[in-house]
Parts: structure tokens; C-alpha cells; sequence
């Protein structure tokens, strides 16, 4: 049974999660100062549900952490993890088949919500990177292509930056504001 527990604390608590959670300052790429080592530097990595420091060698996943971390043993962890983040996972009490499955619904449910909220997350820096790249391939167009003072024809690249520029600033400024918006959510 200890597995069921196993497998629902590690879908529905994250890394990036726990940390946050315990006060570390997460740095880019992931990364943290080493509370193994008591290092400095950010050299531990983590994604998802496993870290690596990269110079202790110290690695696991979210109860390893926790165990290592608090000096708990495996049970300890487990049951720490769930009052930390209010799983109300019946850890030690005998279960039957309904709340079992009732448990894996919420699993299940909480994993969807996230992958939708990930998905959701993606397809708005999508269209940024996007309006970004058009706003600058037509902002160079312009500079590239710009009549020479005496010539009267114009390149063609130029013409459809010309045209296109102001569509295209309008669609990053919509952009960068959905990311902010999609930040502040």
C-alpha cells in the first residue's frame, strides 16, 4: 500500500513545488544552493520530481529530499510531505477499494489540471517567441532594404515590412501582455 502513497505524493507534489515550499531561492535553470554540502552556489538541479547537485552527487526524488533534508526516515517523510501540502492521503489507515479509487481520481484530476495549465502556458510564450521573431525579421527587412537617397524603386522586402510592421508590433504588444497576464496568474 505504501507504493499507492508513493506514486500519489510524487504526481501531485513537484519539485520546484517542495522547494518553494521550504523557503529555497529557486535560481535559473532550475537551480538552488546545495543544502547537502551547504554550498553557495547554485549546483543543485532539479525537474519534475528528481534534483542532482552536481558537485555532492546528492540526487533523489521529492521523499528522498525530504527525508535527507528533515533527517527522516522513509515512513516520516511520507507523512510529513502530506500534512505539508494537505494531501489528506489516509497514510497508515487501511483502505477500501472506494477510497482507493477515490484517491486515484484526485490524482488523476490534479494531473490533468496541470498538464492543461502547462499546455496553456506553452501556447502563450509560443506566441510570443512567435510575434517576436515576425516583429524582427520584418524591423530588419526595413533597415536592410531601405531606398538609398536618388533611388525611386522600391525592394520588395521593404514594401512588406512597410506594410506588415504595424501588424506585427500589434500582435507582439498582445502577446507580451498574455504573458504578463499568464505571470501574474
Amino acid at each position: 500500500m505504501t507504493d499507492f502513497y508513493v506514486m500519489q505524493i510524487k504526481e501531485l507534489v513537484k519539485m520546484g513545488d517542495l522547494l518553494n515550499y521550504y523557503g529555497f531561492e529557486i535560481g535559473k535553470g532550475n537551480r538552488i544552493a546545495c543544502p547537502f554540502h551547504n554550498g553557495e552556489d547554485k549546483n543543485l538541479g532539479f525537474k519534475d520530481n528528481f534534483y542532482n547537485c552536481f558537485v555532492c552527487g546528492s540526487n533523489g526524488d521529492v521523499i528522498k529530499f525530504v527525508q535527507d533534508y528533515f533527517n527522516l526516515t522513509f515512513s516520516e517523510a511520507l507523512h510529513k510531505i502530506n500534512e505539508d501540502f494537505s494531501l489528506n492521503l489516509p497514510i497508515g489507515e487501511k483502505l477500501d477499494k472506494r477510497k482507493r479509487v477515490d484517491m486515484a481520481r484526485r490524482v488523476y484530476e490534479s494531473k490533468k489540471k496541470r498538464e492543461t495549465a502547462e499546455n496553456e502556458r506553452t501556447a502563450v510564450y509560443t506566441a510570443f517567441w512567435n510575434a517576436l521573431d515576425e516583429f524582427i525579421r520584418l524591423d530588419n527587412q526595413k533597415r536592410l532594404y531601405k531606398p538609398e537617397e536618388g533611388i525611386f524603386e522600391l525592394h520588395p522586402l521593404f514594401v512588406e515590412a512597410i506594410k506588415n510592421l504595424p501588424l506585427a508590433e500589434f500582435r507582439l504588444e498582445c502577446a507580451k501582455g498574455d504573458v504578463i497576464q499568464w505571470e501574474m496568474n
